[in-house]
């Protein structure tokens, strides 16, 4: 697991109202807690929230999301998450590591089609009927939790493999919807996908036009002209700030040093990598890390 990667036993520490199962499983009925969210970081797990009230605020992978009540969010181990705000929120959390998911065979991306890509993110409106369905889940997690018999991690696992087979089919039914819509997509708007499925492969690696209208089999200006008529801004915008925001996940949630950071994200040097992230944070790496540790 990444360093710079946030575990069920860190964010127990952080909140006084969840409860948790060892690192394994993490499950709360108050959302009242945002401070590990406001920088970007990622979670070791698959993260549902279930809103009943109120909304929340922030963007995953880049992307803005607003969480409203009567919606699902899933978020995946891979995910960049930032939170602004919270706004009146109930609900529920529940936060299954990535350790136990593989202990009861459930791979979210192997064993279903659902996987949404990073444009549309893993938001759902629930139908009245199937909020139902979920709920009850919550507080049979808290309940097993609170559990000190030997049966307790048995249940426990079932009732994962249930919840999360529950999650999955879900999402897949979310994903025949948004088929459809896809299927009407422009040329652009197509190729805007495919561009951000590599930046989220590459990031770490490439930071030139050139590199992604290769893999998309396309000269740079064609690609220039369709990623700018579909989002409003150019390639090298959608790269800077993609690569930023990886810098800042590991400035905020890592103690590794900012020469390593830089060996990470492929600069060649140090001052190379300050340079680029002061241009586009207006801050150096030191004083962005300084800054939020005061």
């Amino acid at each position: 697991m990444d360093k710079n990667t946030i575990t069920i036993s860190q964010l127990q520490k952080m909140s006084r109202n969840s409860r948790c199962y060892g690192d394994d499983v993490l499950v709360t009925d108050r959302i009242d807690y945002i401070e590990p969210f406001l920088h970007p970081c990622r979670i070791d797990g698959v993260a549902v929230v279930l809103c009943t009230g109120g909304h929340i605020e922030g963007t995953i992978n880049l992307d803005e999301c607003r969480v409203e009540a009567g919606q699902v969010l899933v978020i995946f181990s891979s995910d960049i998450i930032c939170l602004r705000r919270m706004v009146d929120v109930e609900g529920y959390i529940g936060i299954l590591s990535t350790d136990f998911l593989h202990d009861i065979n459930i791979d979210f991306r192997n064993r279903s089609q659902f996987y949404l890509k990073m444009r549309a993110n893993a938001i759902v409106d629930l139908p009245r009927e199937t909020m139902a369905l979920l709920k009850p889940y919550f507080p049979l997690f808290l309940s097993c939790i609170d559990r000190s018999s030997e049966s307790a991690s048995h249940v426990l696992r079932a009732l994962a493999t249930a919840f999360s087979y529950e999650i999955i089919d879900l999402l897949m039914r979310h994903q025949e919807g948004l088929a459809e819509e896809h299927a009407s997509k422009t040329r652009s708007q197509a190729l805007f996908d495919q561009f951000l499925e590599l930046l989220a492969k590459y990031r770490k690696r490439e930071r030139t036009v050139a590199f992604y209208a290769q893999k998309l089999c396309l000269t740079p200006n064609y690609l220039t002209c369709a990623i700018r008529e579909c989002s409003g801004r150019c390639v090298t915008d959608w790269i800077n700030d993609s690569v930023a925001l990886e810098a800042k996940n590991l400035l905020v949630n890592s103690s590794i040093s900012i020469k390593e950071i830089a060996y990470q994200l492929n600069f060649p040097t140090q001052s190379s990598f300050g340079k680029y992230f002061k241009k586009i944070t207006g801050l150096s790496p030191r004083a962005y890390r300084t800054q939020l540790h005061r």
